[in-house]
């Protein structure tokens, strides 16, 4: 039962990926791509929140966590960073601090600084998920390390608060600029939280089955 449904969301988000791609490559006609994204963000905090439940909270080391999860993320990430900037070098014979924001997975924030350049955009904008996915995996593991068991529950629903308000804030207020709407890691924290949520629901009915 367990591999039969591990298989089930593996097909999940392979339809969800297809269906991101698809957005980012004609966005005209398929305009709802981009809620891929979030449901890959709720199934990814739904499997880190059950994994970090099984262990003790002392159990769960913070560092060795952040690591693992680079290790997965960055060797692809950053051959293709060290490649495109090598091109963007000699087709422009100039060399911008650009790459270092996406070095430390920080592009998103560029939106902060008026003198920020997003000229590497064109190869390596689709790879905002990477900063994402880096930044709320910290936030959540420190979550679940720091915050007694008892009181997830509120943890996640205030995130879940805070994500919705920030979205809603910026959505209302900045329509001229919608990428503060879903700044890292703020703006995606509501995602992560329903997902952390579904995850305590199927632990405490285990556990009073």
């Amino acid at each position: 039962m367990a591999t039969r449904n591990l298989t089930a969301v593996e097909g999940l988000r392979f339809l969800l990926f297809l269906g991101i791609f698809i957005f980012h490559c004609v966005s005209s006609w398929f305009p709802i791509g981009w809620g891929g994204v979030e449901a890959f963000l709720v199934i990814g905090a739904y499997f880190l929140t059950r994994k970090q439940l099984k262990f003790e909270q002392q159990d769960i080391k913070i560092g060795d966590s952040i690591w693992h999860r680079i290790k997965r993320l960055y060797p692809v990430y950053l051959t293709l960073l060290v490649i495109f900037t090598a091109l963007y070098i000699v087709a422009k014979r100039q060399l911008t601090a650009e790459p270092l924001w996406y070095l430390f997975s920080l592009q998103n924030f560029r939106c902060l600084f008026e003198s920020a350049t997003y000229h590497l955009d064109s190869f390596l904008g689709h790879f905002w998920y990477i900063g994402l996915d880096v930044w709320l995996f910290l936030i959540w593991v420190v979550l679940m390390r720091l915050v007694p068991r008892e009181r997830l529950r509120v943890s996640f629903i205030a995130s879940l608060i805070i994500g919705l308000l920030w979205r809603t804030t910026f959505i209302l207020l900045r329509p001229d600029n919608m990428s503060l709407s879903y700044m890292i890691p703020i703006g995606q924290l509501d995602c992560w939280s329903i997902g952390g949520l579904l995850a305590l629901n199927v632990k405490e009915k285990g556990n009073n089955d």
